[in-house]
């Protein structure tokens, strides 16, 4: 085990998140200072539509992770470079894409999609051809995290995440006291440009390490073999990360749909304050999938001893950080809005029990994408939304402002539950 790096995978990758938490928190802190809860729902509404381009990803990241993973870097250098080099210009050029039929439409319809003001729509219009470039740049970068988790080096994923976010946090500290919300944008971007440059070079030094060779593995390469290859397991997964990928972005539009800017910079808060910490340890249990997909060719009862310990750590530790987030979340309404919440609070609250839910679900869904064996992931995925959309429809009148967030929490839990019923069965039934 010692090769696949797990344990120092999960803890640097539950270290990198935690960092991550913070400093998003003080960002948010300072646009709360120079603008207020619209401001920040404003961001949170922009971010959610551009988000929802993420339907024509070809999801290259993890099946490039998937392959390099199951591939022996010792005997076949090349093949882990040209995967790694495919995956990487096949996302840019399709993100190029999406990002400018994006530019084109929110510039045409962004008075439709979301309710603004006049000067929050000229604000919006700076702010998104910024926004689109470092979607570009954001997805680049998660393709060569992709690539470096699947050289069973996620901790240097972890340290590339971390040091952009501190590069944001600087941008943040700089630019939004001078041009309010616009330089959370441009922080955004240099996060992502930082992540991709770093990532990159870990990725070609610790190729050219592990595979003893002096090689150049600089250059970007295609190959439609491995393009393939690669679309033959990226979009049966995709269809999967897209409808789950799906359930934050819309839960907010349907917040600032029925409740307001105002609360919907709210929700983004709490929705930070439960989500991140989830986050974290969830990103901790993701470490393992590269580990589980070579262990499940290997050794199938060693993948179901490290299954059933990500499962009971992860069910007890995300259930305690739900429960501190819950009983904190006036004292976090202090230290981010300088007063408590009500409203605040309860939005924590019911965010929490969706995510815990949620949670214990997580090693499941990445057992279906480590075995390739999606049914469990793609059930469970469409159970989430049906879940969102016909909660939603009731529950928004009998509360404009809580319904939307009991919606988003009922699908949560429904997308848990699913997965680990169904998925479960992979490994405790040795199939």
């Amino acid at each position: 085990m010692k090769r696949l790096n797990v344990k120092v995978n999960v803890v640097t990758s539950i270290a990198s998140f935690s960092v991550n938490i913070i400093l998003t928190f003080i960002s948010y802190k300072v646009v709360l200072l120079g603008g207020g809860v619209s401001d920040l729902g404003l961001w949170s509404a922009l971010s959610a539509l551009i988000y929802l381009m993420r339907v024509g990803d070809a999801g290259m990241s993890n099946a490039a992770e998937r392959y390099i993973a199951a591939t022996d870097v010792n005997v076949s250098p090349a093949r882990v470079s040209g995967l790694l080099g495919t995956a990487l210009l096949v996302n840019a050029v399709l993100f190029s894409a999406l990002a400018f039929a994006g530019w084109l439409i929110l510039e045409m319809y962004l008075p439709v999609l979301i309710t603004v003001s006049e000067q929050e729509q000229s604000v919006a219009i700076s702010m998104i051809p910024v926004m689109l470039v470092g979607f570009i740049f954001i997805n680049i970068s998660n393709v060569l995290y992709g690539g470096i988790r699947g050289l069973h080096l996620g901790w240097l994923a972890s340290v590339a995440s971390t040091v952009s976010v501190v590069v944001q946090l600087i941008i943040v500290v700089i630019l939004v006291p001078k041009i309010g919300i616009e330089g959370l944008a441009w922080a955004q971007l240099y996060q992502a440009v930082t992540a991709s440059l770093i990532a990159w070079l870990f990725f070609v030094v610790s190729l050219s390490k592990l595979s003893k060779t002096n090689q150049s593995f600089l250059r970007l390469g295609f190959s439609i073999p491995i393009t393939k290859e690669l679309l033959g397991f990226s979009l049966r997964a995709q269809g999967v990360n897209i409808l789950n990928g799906l359930l934050e972005p819309m839960s907010k539009l349907l917040v600032g749909n029925s409740a307001g800017l105002a609360l919907l910079g709210i929700y983004e808060v709490a929705y930070k304050v439960v989500a991140l910490p989830r986050n974290a340890l969830v990103a901790g249990a993701l470490a393992i999938s590269p580990a589980m997909t070579s262990l499940l060719a290997k050794d199938v009862v060693a993948a179901r001893r490290l299954y059933q310990a990500t499962l009971k750590r992860l069910s007890i530790y995300s259930g305690l950080a739900m429960l501190v987030v819950s009983l904190g979340s006036p004292i976090a309404a202090i230290l981010i809005f300088g007063s408590s919440d009500k409203v605040f609070s309860l939005f924590v609250l019911i965010m929490a029990s969706g995510f815990w839910l949620n949670a214990i679900g997580a090693p499941a869904y990445i057992l279906g994408f480590s075995s390739g064996r999606l049914r469990g992931n793609v059930v469970s995925t469409a159970c989430s939304m049906i879940a969102l959309f016909s909660s939603y429809a009731i529950l928004v009148n009998v509360s404009a402002t809580f319904g939307p967030v009991l919606a988003s929490a009922l699908a949560l839990a429904v997308g848990g539950g699913v997965v680990f019923s169904i998925n479960r069965k992979l490994l405790l039934n040795g199939r």
